[in-house]
């Protein structure tokens, strides 16, 4: 069995991260596909799961750029 299962997206929080340089970078996993698999022997669904990590980078802004 290798069924796909539809989704819904209730909620895709990003994780934020500060860098030592004072750079934020976020980043997400995205659910893109999901396959029922089969079944475990004490009955719970066995599922494949398909993502992408999703990253942004928001560099320092210089002198310059705060000024402009």
């Amino acid at each position: 069995m290798n069924d796909v299962v539809e989704f819904a997206i209730e909620h895709e929080a990003w994780n934020v991260y500060a860098l030592a340089d004072g750079s934020k970078l976020r980043m997400r996993v995205v659910l893109t596909r999901v396959a029922r698999v089969g079944t475990h022997p004490n009955g719970v669904p066995d599922y494949k799961f398909d993502h992408a990590v999703m990253c942004q980078v928001e560099p320092v802004q210089t002198a310059e750029e705060k000024e402009a």
